[in-house]
Formats: structure tokens, sequence, C-alpha cells
């Protein structure tokens, strides 16, 4: 059965979700270097063995050798050779088994090292998954704030857009109420330069005194219209009861309409 890789299992699994994958790649991961070091171990085991064996076949060959020469009689000189070489085999044969067993038990702190590094990669693991179901809580939250944020965005855009037309609105009604001021303050002004020409009635362009009291009276009879009585007095006298002055002084003059405006 072939295994098949975290992209391919992705793949395969539509709802398998980005955790998921990454879980899965990581025990890939782990099973390959974990494969790799026993395989590595098992062809060290294999090279060691086939080395001391072939090197106990040799000595034990030259130990036959010299046991057949030592029954045969031989020359001094091969003879003192294949004892040597005997001893020579002998001292490979043993160093080769202490390298074996040293090596076999570099072999035995190498697993240990491997179940270390194993045992850290399953804590980051570990850390990972926990980072990852936080990031996820977050995301969850910024979520949830997403339709806040576009709310409050638009309270805010409508409360901007309210506030420039109110104060567009505020400024087109004052603007209005100057407007109405004025056009008030000219129909007051035309009412009383008529009631003072009214009251002119030999027509000599001057008020007298009986027509003072007449103008008074009228004045006093308009609402919404305030005169300073004593001013005006103390100009007729001053005048002699000029209408033109009357006018000027009536132009002149504040007045209070009905409606509260000043002019």
């Amino acid at each position: 059965m072939t295994s098949l890789s975290p992209d391919e299992e992705s793949r395969s699994s539509p709802h398998m979700n980005s955790y998921e994958v990454e879980k899965n790649h990581q025990k890939k991961k782990e099973e390959s270097i974990r494969n790799f070091v026993d395989r590595y171990k098992r062809r060290i085991k294999i090279a060691i063995t086939l080395v001391v064996m072939v090197l106990s076949i040799l000595s034990i060959t030259s130990n036959s050798i010299v046991a057949s020469n030592l029954s045969v009689p031989v020359s001094g000189d091969n003879g003192q050779r294949f004892a040597l070489l005997s001893i020579i085999l002998s001292l490979i044969v043993s160093s080769s088994v202490v390298v074996k067993q040293v090596f076999l038990q570099y072999l035995d702190s190498l697993r240990t090292v491997h179940n270390k590094i194993r045992g850290e990669i399953n804590r980051f693991m570990e850390e990972n998954n926990i980072l990852h179901n936080t990031v996820n809580d977050l995301s969850t939250q910024v979520n949830r704030l997403k339709p806040i944020e576009v709310a409050f965005s638009n309270v805010i855009g409508d409360s901007v857009e309210d506030a420039e037309s109110l104060n567009i609105a505020i400024r087109e009604n004052a603007h209005i109420v100057e407007e109405l001021s004025k056009l008030t303050t000219m129909q007051f002004h035309e009412e009383l330069i008529k009631t003072v020409l009214k009251r002119d009635r030999d027509q000599d362009s001057r008020i007298g005194d009986r027509e003072t009291k007449a103008l008074f009276a009228r004045l006093r009879s308009m609402k919404g219209v305030d005169v300073d009585e004593n001013g005006l007095k103390d100009l007729l006298e001053k005048s002699d009861g000029s209408l033109g002055t009357i006018i000027a002084f009536i132009k002149g003059e504040k007045l209070e309409v009905d409606a509260g405006y000043m002019a």
C-alpha cells in the first residue's frame, strides 16, 4: 500500500483543515527520520558483522595454516612469516570486535539522542497546536467584531452627515432670519413715515404741538414699535417740528417688532 504525501492527503480530504494537514505532515516527517536512522543502524551493523566475519575467517585460516606448519617441518623464514601473519590477524580480529562493541554503544547513544529529539519534536508539536488554537480563537473574535466595526463606522458616517446637514440648515436659517429682520424693519419704517406724514394736516412740512400729541398717540397705539418719545420731543423742539428731521430720527432708531427681531 503506497503512502500519500501531505499535499495528496489534503487534496483527498476536502474537509481536512490546516491543523490536521500540519499534524499529518509532522507525523510523516517524524516517521521518515526514524526510518532513516533505523536503516542507517541496520546497515552499519551488517557492515561491521561482515567485516568481523571476514577477519574471523582469515584468523581461523591463518591459525590452521600455522598449526599445519607446526606439524610439518617448514623452513625457519616461512614459519616465522606464518606465525607473524597469524598474530596480526588475531590482533585485527580482536580490534574489530572491540570497535564493534564501541560502535554498538555509540548506536545506543545515538538512539537516546534520537529519542530526545523526537521528544522535543512532540513538545514543539504540542506548543504549535496550542498556538494554532489560540490563533483560531483570535480569528473567531475578530470575525465577531467585524460586524460591530462596520455598524460603528456607519453610525459615525451618518452622524457626520447629519452634523453637516444641521450646520447647513443653521446657516440658511440665520440668513433667512437676517433678511426677514431687514424686511420687517423697512416695513415699520415705512409705516412710521406714513403716520408722520398723515399728522402734517396743514401740509407745511412741520408738526406743531397738537400734531405732535396726535403723532405720539398714534405711535403708542402701534404694536411692536418702541420709539424714544423723550428723544423725539427734544428733536422736535430743536428742529422746530421739521418732517425731515423726524424721518431721519425714525430711520436711525432701533425698533422692536412683534416677531422679536431687532433692526
